[in-house]
């Protein structure tokens, strides 16, 4: 992988822009409530509490935004290749390679020189799913 010790966090332009088109119409809207409560005395409560919460959303979704991003690499699993002599029954494993199936010929035993076959492809688990089999 190539950008396994890099986290990238990236926002989209588009959410940046509608994000400062609500809050700057949202702040605009509230200063002219305030001009005019100035001005007359009298506050238009529906409009009031409509503007300080489209502020106050888009001020949290900006902020939720510019956290970093989760980590959604993977750790490549190990699988592992199981080659059997088909005369004494000599057992090899290896790491898998691409283009290994079971029953696939894979050579000649090293002890008496009949050829070996895959005999089984397996992976290797890990502590934490073995934890979670003891649980069901």
């Amino acid at each position: 992988m190539k950008n396994a010790g890099k986290k990238i966090t990236r926002i989209n332009i588009f959410l940046i822009v509608i994000l400062s088109l609500m809050i700057l119409l949202s702040a605009i809207a509230l200063v002219e409530m305030i001009k005019r409560y100035s001005e007359t005395g009298w506050i238009d409560l529906p409009s009031f509490i409509l503007s300080v919460s489209v502020l106050s959303i888009s001020i949290y979704i900006a902020f939720q935004a510019r956290r970093k991003t989760l980590n959604l690499e993977f750790e490549p699993q190990k699988v592992f290749t199981i080659m059997k002599c088909t005369n004494c029954n000599f057992k090899i494993t290896r790491n898998f390679q691409k283009g290994d199936f079971v029953l696939k010929k894979t050579g000649q035993c090293p002890i008496c020189g009949s050829s070996t076959i895959i005999y089984g492809i397996f992976r290797k688990q890990t502590l934490e799913e073995k934890k979670g089999k003891d649980l069901i």
